[in-house]
């Protein structure tokens, strides 16, 4: 297809003169750009999806910090400014919160440390796209319009920036010591039996895949009996609930993947599936481009802001991501000198206390900087006090220079699953389920990152160091880091749960998310000998939701015999429930209120000591849902609140209370209302709290979501799949790829929806580009 070719850096923008026609990216023309080895030839479909041809992947990765910048440098600005805790020198006061919350860590620090320990090829490629971003930047004929709005100027991008996007994606995927103070209060408030019981580290759900497929055993949980905790010679009442916050763990930040053989594939090529799970943002996190460089193809997501493919498939090898949800935070607890506070007890003697000021600068006309003085010990800085009020230290892989660096790069040209594994031994980034297929049709496992080898405890509670006994040293051994290569259970699958045996899973994490998701996706995987990509997309879009049988079940008991009208009708719709979150179903919103109504009714009571230790307290384990279908099961009248007769009755209570709740939250809202109707699409773009007069324009349309946080299709409102991809390397052409939103991240190009449409309705788009609409070209500066 030939296009014409015309124009260069200086030509006319595309509005003419208009400032926010001016800002939307060059599509077609002739661009030089310094740096540059060779031509570089970029192809864009009707969807702006971009085919980048080069002779070298040096000049290939320059095009992509170019379209990087021009379609998405307000996203790429957001997340390096969060992540260094510099919002509020973009965006005003309104975001100091957050850049103290963010500062605290100094990511610029880790950043530039960071770079600094690459080796001279990692640099080279990290320059390169740097280059590109800046060249991009330059290239608009305006600031985008957020910058417009604002009043502000884009600053260029800098080597280290790409190192605060990847340390921007530490803070959104590992949080594993928020819980840490909580489980501390939970073991000094109640006997040890209960403690256990309310913090389980397995369920029901879990279907370890590095078992070869036989699981390590459930084992139902011991009940602590009357003589550890007896309910019914406690006084309880109505307030109960209101003095205990029980959360119910919901949505959990991370994604679903599996991978099948060639001998379970339709056409004999092993096949990937990935769905990551993300707040879903208008533009969405990621952009699809399509590389070709000295006979070399790869294509898939990346993220704008680094260099590289994130997921995808290089026609040798696919590979896709889940979150490890594993333990990469730890709390030291920071013994201070009764005598001296300015010195904290270590190993050797007292310390004194380092002292950091960190500036942080504020748009607005005449306004000052801020001054924030950090405490900082040998384990890290002082970021909170615990119920107690002892400082806590923050010991963090994603505080270490060596954790972080741009070597997923390297995926891009692996040629086999065992070298890809080989490869993601030294991936730094967040830590990762990442399953792969070759173009032989093997299939691999890894979990990647930096794994913290833990010294004298389990990580579970804050825990003082300065003993010398308790600590991090280093990294697992890489003979204990978890791989697999062609199982014997001939499939690989993860969804953030526990992917290996018990015993040994300790020494990677605890809190895994429940299974709900890979059980689901285990029971439709061993449904069938074979698969198609289409067949695979269809799990994808799964919306069985097994978790809320049981509370179907019990709503049923509760309401029997009754003769209220209004329990009458949630009978009804609970009955012709058909156990999915499609969107014409009306139970799921039910369903869901009756299980937070119950959680807190069985659970206040059991902690209420707890909050009495600190008022802060609130209860929330990913496997209480394990621990409350134990009582449920046995009923034991010790661990029933006083104030309830019997288990029926406290079923009854929690259906009337979540009726009421429903009624007052939400009074216009019926009971048959259908679950499209409450969980509707909330997809709205980072800076629109800061810029509401664009709010509308910067947000995707209010659409129905079928799916839940507990189906195989994750979807809530404002949280879902980032991207669908199913692909086998050698077979792209068959390959399924969408996401939300579109390629654009300018409110006024055709290409800011134009995908969306097909991610609502999980249409099978074409993984690779298709023909040219447009066509650039990049060229050496003289």
């Amino acid at each position: 297809m030939a296009l014409a070719l015309a124009g260069s850096i200086g030509a006319a923008a595309p509005g003419d003169g208009n400032p926010l026609l001016d800002s939307l990216p060059r599509a077609q023309g002739e661009v030089s750009i310094e740096g540059l080895k060779a031509a570089v030839q970029v192809d864009r479909d009707a969807l702006a999806i971009p085919v980048i041809r080069g002779e070298s992947l040096r000049d290939v990765i320059i095009a992509q910090g170019y379209l990087h910048a021009q379609e998405r440098f307000v996203q790429m600005d957001v997340a390096r400014r969060l992540a260094a805790g510099e919002m509020a020198e973009m965006a005003g006061p309104m975001m100091l919160e957050a850049d103290r919350q963010y500062r605290v860590h100094r990511f610029r620090d880790v950043a530039r440390r960071s770079v600094a320990l690459m080796d001279a090829a990692e640099r080279d490629l990290l320059e390169a796209y740097t280059a590109g971003v800046n060249a991009g930047l330059a290239d608009l004929g305006a600031p985008p319009p957020e910058y417009q709005i604002l009043q502000a100027r884009p600053v260029p991008w800098k080597v280290e920036d790409s190192i605060l996007v990847a340390l921007a994606m530490f803070v959104t995927l590992q949080e594993s010591a928020e819980s840490e103070p909580m489980v501390d209060v939970i073991h000094e408030a109640l006997p040890e039996e209960l403690a256990a019981f309310l913090l389980p580290l397995t369920s029901r759900f879990d279907a370890p895949i590095a078992m070869n497929g036989h699981g390590d055993g459930y084992r139902p949980l011991a009940i602590p009996g009357p003589d550890v905790i007896d309910l019914r010679r406690q006084v309880s009442d109505a307030r109960e609930r209101s003095q205990v916050v029980v959360d119910p763990v919901e949505t959990v930040v991370g994604s679903n993947n599996w991978v099948v053989p060639g001998s379970r594939s339709v056409h004999g090529g092993a096949i990937v599936a990935n769905d990551m799970h993300l707040a879903l943002t208008s533009p969405g996190i990621w952009y699809r481009t399509q590389f070709e460089w000295n006979g070399r193809s790869a294509g898939g997501l990346t993220l704008p802001g680094a260099p590289g493919l994130v997921t995808g498939s290089n026609c040798q090898v696919a590979w896709g991501f889940t979150n490890t949800t594993g333990d990469f935070q730890d709390y030291v607890v920071i013994e201070v000198n009764p005598d001296d506070a300015g010195q904290y007890r270590t190993p050797e003697g007292w310390a004194p206390f380092e002292t950091i000021t960190e500036s942080i600068a504020v748009r607005g006309r005449g306004r000052a900087a801020e001054s924030m003085t950090l405490r900082s010990t040998r384990w890290g800085i002082v970021v909170r006090d615990d119920w107690r009020g002892r400082p806590l230290a923050l010991k963090w892989v994603a505080l270490l220079p060596q954790a972080v660096n741009m070597r997923l790069m390297g995926m891009m040209e692996v040629e086999s699953v065992e070298a890809g594994i080989d490869a993601a031994r030294t991936f730094g980034m967040p830590s990762q389920n990442i399953v792969m297929a070759d173009r032989g049709g093997h299939i691999g496992w890894i979990i990647s990152g930096y794994l913290p080898r833990r010294r004298g405890f389990e990580g579970l509670r804050p825990r003082s160091w300065a003993g010398g006994d308790v600590g991090w040293d280093g990294a697992l051994d890489e003979a204990q880091r978890p791989t697999l290569l062609d199982p014997a259970a001939g499939v690989i699958y993860t969804a953030n749960n526990r992917t290996i045996g018990d015993e040994s899973s300790r020494l990677i994490g605890h809190a895994w998310a429940s299974g709900y998701r890979a059980f689901r996706i285990a029971e439709l995987l061993a449904g069938r000998s074979t698969f198609s990509e289409r067949d695979l997309l269809a799990i994808q879009l799964d919306t069985r939701t097994i978790v809320f049988d049981l509370y179907r079940d019990l709503i049923l008991e509760a309401a029997r015999g009754s003769r209220e009208p209004a329990v009458k009708e949630t009978a009804k719709i609970v009955r012709a429930w058909n156990g999915s979150a499609d969107t014409d179903q009306a139970a799921l919103r039910l369903l869901e209120a009756f299980r937070r109504t119950l959680h807190a009714k069985v659970f206040a009571p059991l902690t209420a000591p707890c909050r009495t230790l600190d008022g802060r307290f609130a209860y929330r384990w990913p496997f209480s849902e394990e621990t409350l279908r134990r009582i449920l099961e046995e009923r034991p009248q010790h661990l029933l609140a006083s104030r309830y007769a019997s288990w029926s009755e406290l079923l009854q209570s929690s259906l009337r209370d979540t009726l009421e709740d429903l009624a007052t939250r939400n009074p216009q809202l019926t009971l048959d209302v259908p679950w499209g109707e409450t969980n509707r699409a909330a997809i709205g773009h980072p800076l629109a709290m800061m810029i509401p007069q664009m709010s509308g324009a910067l947000s995707m349309p209010p659409d129905p979501l079928p799916g839940h946080w507990s189906a195989v299709r994750m979807a809530t409102p404002g949280f879902g799949a980032s991207a669908r991809m199913v692909v086998s390397p050698g077979h792209e052409s068959q390959g399924i790829l969408h996401m939300p939103s579109g390629q654009s991240g300018h409110p006024m190009s055709p290409h800011f929806r134009d995908g969306h449409a097909a991610w609502v309705s999980g249409a099978p788009t074409a993984f690779l580009p298709g023909e040219p609409a447009s066509r650039l070209l990049l060229t050496p500066a003289e």
